[in-house]
């Protein structure tokens, strides 16, 4: 159950990161579009801390909640390489988390950097599953 618990985790990652891309743009479109700028800054908040809280159970598990450890110096490596993956997005994402609406080439710089991210936490999930 930890195992599969943690696969969860690792895949939620994917979901979380999705729909940090969708906040930020939602965001700088607000205006525009009648959104609650302050709605969309909350969601994004809330999804950010969770897929930061989230990496952290996966990187250490938690016996607590019922998370495994990585498996295997593999999925280590593939979650410390999400990591720093993940910075250089956070601090793309920063101004969006006062509220403050992304321009096009900072959504252009996080755009490209999801396009690295995302194939590195299939990876993560790949080590959960294939790990054992």
């Amino acid at each position: 159950p930890a195992l599969a618990h943690a696969i969860d985790l690792a895949g939620r990652q994917r979901m979380l990161s999705q729909a940090a891309i969708k906040d930020s743009c939602l965001l700088s479109q607000a205006a525009l579009t009648g959104l609650d700028p302050a709605q969309i800054t909350a969601d994004l908040t809330a999804r950010i801390d969770l897929f930061e809280e989230t990496a952290g159970e996966l990187r250490a598990g938690n016996e607590d909640t019922g998370i495994a450890p990585p498996p295997n110096v593999e999925a280590e490596n593939a979650l410390d390489t999400v990591q720093v993956t993940w910075q250089d997005m956070r601090e793309l994402l920063n101004p969006a988390l006062d509220g403050t609406p992304l321009g096009a080439d900072r959504l252009g710089d996080l755009a490209t950097s999801y396009a690295v991210l995302l194939p590195q936490l299939e990876d993560v999930v790949w080590y959960y599953v294939n790990g054992n």
